[in-house]
């Protein structure tokens, strides 16, 4: 989940970061960035669901997830 979820945020991210520095309407800017999000909440839900992962496995992938969205 942190590898996957992390490079798909970092590509988008940057996407978003490269739209904005051509002026582009801030609406597409915002779409590119939260693109990721639902298949991050499945990847979440994933995790949370799946009967083996420890605890603190899941409250780190909590975590993360939070933090995709501040960032």
């Amino acid at each position: 989940m942190l590898a996957v979820g992390s490079v798909i945020n970092l590509f988008t991210g940057f996407a978003a970061l490269m739209l904005f520095a051509q002026d582009q309407p801030m609406g597409s800017v915002l779409a590119v960035h939260f693109a990721p999000l639902p298949y991050n909440a499945f990847l979440l839900a994933s995790l949370w669901r799946h009967p083996q992962s420890p605890a603190a496995v899941k409250w780190v992938g909590l975590g993360w997830f939070a933090a995709m969205l501040v960032v």
